[in-house]
């Protein structure tokens, strides 16, 4: 793979925002492995460019404990003071309806808007690019890089142009939301 990535060798790889977005609803048994799917994630390609990835979730009226398990990860999660990958720096940001559940859809879309409503707590502007996770899905450990890597070896004239997809695990395996 030869990356088209703009690089200054004084300043280091290219950085890249990516916002997961993670619509969730009654999921206080998958978020956790879903999220640490994401903190799970490497990047081999840290030489070319450095992964800034907000974690974005929106909880869409939960009535179970997934708002609570999620604050409670995220206080571990702070305590913790290391990095599992080299190239990617990584926060969760998080929020939530209380009215009633308007579906995946519109927890999708407010899920989207979090990197700019906390922008104090993760580096960067909002994602350059979106990438989406169910509650109830996991990620492959090198998702987030290798699509960034792909869509990079395409002619920039596509770019604006394409739909990435990717494989997913279910958690469980015939759950849906």
């Amino acid at each position: 793979m030869s990356l088209n990535f703009q690089t200054n060798s004084n300043e280091g790889p290219t950085a890249i925002t990516v916002d997961v977005i993670v619509p969730m609803h009654n999921s206080e048994h998958t978020i956790i492995p879903a999220i640490e799917s994401v903190y799970d994630q490497i990047n081999p390609y840290h030489t070319k460019f450095q992964l800034d990835v907000a974690i974005c979730v929106y909880d869409d009226c939960s009535t179970d404990n997934s708002f609570q398990v999620l604050n409670e990860f995220k206080l571990r999660r702070s305590s913790q003071k290391t990095t599992r990958s080299i190239g990617i720096d990584i926060c969760l940001l998080f929020d939530r309806n209380i009215q009633q559940s308007m579906g995946a859809g519109f927890a999708r879309n407010r899920a989207a808007e979090l990197r700019e409503k906390f922008s104090k707590e993760c580096k960067g502007k909002g994602g350059e690019y979106l990438c989406l996770l169910d509650s109830d899905d996991l990620m492959r450990p090198t998702r987030i890089a290798e699509q960034i890597s792909c869509f990079y070896d395409m002619d920039s004239g596509n770019r604006l142009t394409t739909l990435m997809g990717c494989q997913f695990e279910r958690i469980p395996v015939d759950s849906t939301w």
